[in-house]
């Protein structure tokens, strides 16, 4: 939605679900979390978790389908945090699982991150880290 105007909000992207399956059905877009990509000025870039344990990656450039579908873990996602490089989005799930999606290699880093008990409501990044692949404690 777009409120810069002088005729009121308006829209300016509707997004759709993911492809569809074997069947023919397509996951309806029931969004928990939602980040836009801090290395992309025109914020055209938007990553959503859904209810369906599933990380849809939308450019608003190039349709109102995913650009970009993840499938991961067995619980719906919380909380998305991007790095200000926009390499990795670090994501938690209602299972308390914390993991990176690295976005030039389009999937999912090897391993979780360990701690957390039950559901991850909040993720945030320091300014300074950098989120190596190593887990170096960038998610706080």
């Amino acid at each position: 939605w777009s409120i810069a105007g002088e005729g009121g909000p308006q829209e300016t992207f509707k997004a759709k679900g993911g492809k569809p399956n074997k069947v023919g059905l397509v996951d309806l877009p029931n969004l928990t979390a939602a980040t836009f990509l801090p290395s992309d000025p025109s914020d055209n870039t938007v990553l959503v978790g859904t209810a369906q344990h599933k990380l849809w990656l939308y450019d608003a450039r190039a349709g109102k389908r995913p650009q970009l579908e993840v499938e991961w873990g067995k619980a719906r996602v919380t909380a998305l945090a991007a790095q200000q490089d926009g390499a990795r989005v670090w994501a938690a799930n209602g299972a308390g699982l914390i993991e990176g999606l690295d976005l030039k290699a389009r999937k999912m880093c090897a391993g979780t991150m360990k701690g957390p008990a039950g559901s991850v409501r909040a993720l945030a990044l320091h300014p300074a880290a950098h989120g190596g692949g190593d887990h170096d404690g960038g998610v706080d």
